[in-house]
């Protein structure tokens, strides 16, 4: 469950706060009660992380000087082809 936190003092500043409740079930919710994500609003980057675990442990990471692909050329992300011996290959059309 996603939603708007209202400001509060000690949030970073120039962020928006979200809060995060796992879906009961989920991977998450076994292990964190509710996460918090503060969004610089400059950037759309997270500014910082709190994560409340279900012991009660709160865990907070702060981020700065956050870039994004910096000094990564395009080639980086480029896949080779893989020879066919060896492998069973299939392709199957994305739904």
């Amino acid at each position: 469950k996603v939603s708007k936190a209202e400001p509060a003092a000690d949030d970073p500043k120039g962020t928006v706060h979200i809060t995060l409740v796992p879906r009961p079930g989920s991977q998450l919710e076994r292990r964190f009660k509710q996460i918090d994500v503060f969004i610089d609003t400059a950037t759309n980057m997270p500014a910082r992380i709190d994560t409340v675990e279900k012991g009660g442990t709160i865990r907070s990471t702060e981020l700065s000087h956050v870039k994004l692909n910096s000094g990564v050329k395009d080639d980086a992300f480029g896949l080779t082809n893989i020879d066919n011996e060896g492998w069973n290959r299939r392709e199957e059309p994305f739904q």
